[in-house]
C-alpha cells in the first residue's frame, strides 16, 4: 500500500507561481497551475490512496500565542494587490470544491486542526509506504519519528533528507519568521545545531530561566499537536471522478492543453488508478 499526502494549502500556494516565474495572472490561472502539476505528481509515485488535507483554524496555537502566524495579513494592501488575493481565493475555493467532488481523493478537514497536524497525524497511522507532499520543512519531524514516511519537495523535485539533530528543538531555538514563531533571542542555525550536537550545551542553556522560557514558548508552537485517537469531528469527503464531468469543466475554463482526447485519456488513466 502506498499513500500520498498533499499539503492542500501548500500546493494552492505554490500554484500562485507560473513555471518561468513570476505570479500566476488571469481569472482561472492559479487553477490551471494547480490541476496541470498534480497529475505528474500523481504519476511519478502511483499511489494506491490519495489524501487531500485541508487546513483548519489552529486554535490551540492562537490560544497561546494570539499573534501566531500574525504577518501572514496585512492590512496595508494596495488596491491591486486586494484584487490578486481576492482572485486567489476564489481560485482556491474552486481548486478545493473540485478536489473534493470530482477526484478520487479523500479530502480530509477539522475545523480546529491545521493542515500540517492532520498530516502528521495520518502519517503515523497509515499503513504501508507514506509520501508527505510538501515543500514545508515542518514535516521534517514526522521523518524524525516515521522510517516509513518519506517527504517530497514539490518546488525543488526532490525528498527532503532528515538532519543529525531534532527538528522540533531546532525550529524552536531558531524560530520561523513565516509563523511568526520567535525562537530564542540570540540563536542562530549554527549556534542551534551546535548546542543539539552537544545535548550538555543545551542543557546547560535551558538552566536559565530567561532561555528556558523563551525555547519551551516556541517548542509549543513548533510540535505537532496530539491528535484524540477520537475522529467523530472530523470531516471526510470522497471524491468521485468521472471522465466526462471532468472534461466539461476543463472546456468551461478554457483549458486548451486539458481537453485534447491524449491529455483527457492519460489524466483518466492516472486518476483510475487510485482507489477511495
Amino acid at each position: 500500500m502506498k499513500n500520498l499526502l498533499l499539503d492542500s494549502y501548500n500546493l494552492i500556494h505554490r500554484s500562485r507561481f507560473d513555471w518561468g516565474g513570476g505570479l500566476a495572472t488571469g481569472k482561472n490561472q492559479i487553477i490551471y497551475n494547480f490541476l496541470k502539476s498534480i497529475k505528474p505528481i500523481l504519476d511519478r509515485f502511483e499511489p494506491d490512496k490519495v489524501f487531500f488535507v485541508l487546513d483548519g483554524s489552529p486554535k490551540e496555537r492562537l490560544a497561546i500565542d494570539p499573534s501566531y502566524k500574525g504577518t501572514r495579513y496585512s492590512s496595508d494592501l494596495s488596491e491591486e494587490e486586494k484584487q490578486y488575493w481576492e482572485s486567489f481565493h476564489i481560485q482556491k475555493r474552486f481548486i478545493i470544491n473540485f478536489v473534493k467532488n470530482h477526484l478520487p481523493f479523500t479530502t480530509v478537514y477539522h475545523p480546529d486542526i491545521e493542515c500540517d497536524d492532520i498530516i502528521n497525524y495520518y502519517a503515523t497511522k497509515l499503513e504501508g509506504d507514506t509520501i508527505i507532499v510538501s515543500s514545508d520543512t515542518d514535516f521534517i519531524q514526522t521523518l524524525d519519528k516515521n522510517p516509513n514516511v518519506k517527504l517530497w519537495n514539490p518546488v525543488s523535485g526532490a525528498f527532503r533528507e532528515r538532519i543529525d539533530v531534532d527538528y522540533t528543538y531546532y525550529k524552536s531555538l531558531v524560530g520561523d519568521k513565516s509563523d511568526n514563531i520567535p525562537g530564542v533571542k540570540g540563536v542562530g542555525k549554527v549556534g542551534a545545531l551546535k548546542m543539539l550536537k552537544d545535548l550538555s550545551i543545551f542543557n546547560k542553556k535551558m538552566e536559565n530561566d530567561d532561555f528556558k522560557k523563551q525555547f519551551d514558548h516556541s517548542f509549543s508552537l513548533v510540535k505537532f499537536a496530539d491528535i484524540n485517537e477520537s475522529l467523530k469531528d472530523f470531516q471526510y469527503y470522497n471524491g468521485c471522478f468521472d471522465r466526462n464531468e471532468v472534461l466539461s469543466i476543463f472546456e468551461s475554463l478554457d483549458f486548451k492543453s486539458m481537453i485534447t482526447e491524449s491529455y483527457i485519456e492519460s489524466y483518466t488513466r492516472t486518476m483510475s488508478r487510485i482507489s477511495i
